[in-house]
């Protein structure tokens, strides 16, 4: 049976780039997915793949991720569709570039309004329905909110906040509500590709694949391919977190995170800079981050 039959997931973000792949892959695992995003037009085209690759029930919504009502309406609507809420992955977010003494008020505001307060408003929306029957909402960050990335001061910001957000909301709703966070490395999605232009990607710094996992085929979570980061090392945390014992980050070994059944989140994972592809396998880290049967 497939890893998500007859359970309802939103993907947030699910026009384009890792939203898009993610929408993909829930659909051919069987779960009923409603692609939302501001691009109408993107949403629906993501819609009509999942259903030519054989997915069972997908939906495309159009909303704003900036306006709280438009978010609540749009988790209503996913419930009244499919009969209620399992997954929520918030993937969408925006990454203008401005260096800080150019940045405006106004910049910051509209930044910060999709990648960290519209993800809260459809938490909030979320979890009203998930506190009775149980859920998963999988946040997707950014590695910009571990390392310096010049001209992403705002981005990076949103993202760390975005971070930090899912612990607090972990600890509030679980165990009935589990939070996981993830932070992809540099990703070469088409809309990265159109905020560049003809300009080179970011820098990283020197030491920035440091904590990077290490590669291997995944026997849990299906393969993995040549750039995926769902290492040994991950899954190693998740067994831990399911008995308790995970750490939050790598280098805060003294510090634990509470037991997983206060809902704490788990794996973390980043990968390589990579052009042309997404370098993740989605399929393994929304199965390890969103297994509803997993509890």
């Amino acid at each position: 049976m497939p890893a998500f039959a007859n359970k309802s997931v939103i993907v947030v973000g699910g026009a384009s780039g890792m939203g898009e792949a993610a929408a993909l892959v829930y659909g051919r695992e069987g779960a009923n997915v409603l692609v939302a995003d501001i691009d109408a037009d993107g949403a629906a085209r993501t819609v009509d793949a999942i259903r030519s690759s054989g997915g069972r029930t997908a939906e495309a919504h159009q909303f704003d991720l900036r306006r709280k009502d438009e978010v609540f309406a749009m988790v209503e609507a996913a419930v009244d569709r499919f009969g209620g809420l399992d997954v929520l992955a918030n993937i969408g977010a925006i990454y203008p570039t401005c260096p800080l003494e150019e940045m405006s008020e106004e910049f910051w505001d509209d930044l910060f309004a999709v990648d960290l307060k519209g993800p809260l408003f459809a938490c909030q929306a979320a979890v009203s329905h998930m506190k009775e029957r149980g859920g998963v909402i999988v946040n997707v960050a950014s590695g910009a909110a571990f390392y310096p990335i010049a001209g992403l001061a705002a981005y990076s910001a949103a993202k760390a906040g975005l971070a930090a957000l899912g612990r607090v909301i972990a600890l509030e709703t679980g165990p009935s509500v589990r939070v996981n966070t993830i932070a992809p490395g540099p990703t070469m999605t088409a809309g990265i590709r159109a905020a560049l232009g003809d300009a080179d990607p970011p820098a990283l710094p020197p030491d920035a694949g440091s904590t990077h996992h290490r590669l291997r085929r995944s026997k849990r979570h299906g393969p993995c391919d040549r750039h995926a980061p769902c290492g040994s090392r991950g899954e190693r945390r998740h067994r831990r977190h399911r008995r308790g014992r995970t750490r939050a980050r790598r280098r805060c070994r003294s510090r634990r995170c509470g037991p997983a059944s206060a809902g704490s989140p788990s794996c973390r994972t980043r990968s390589g800079a990579t052009r042309g592809r997404i370098p993740v396998d989605v399929r393994s880290w929304l199965t390890l981050l969103s297994d509803v049967s997993g509890g």
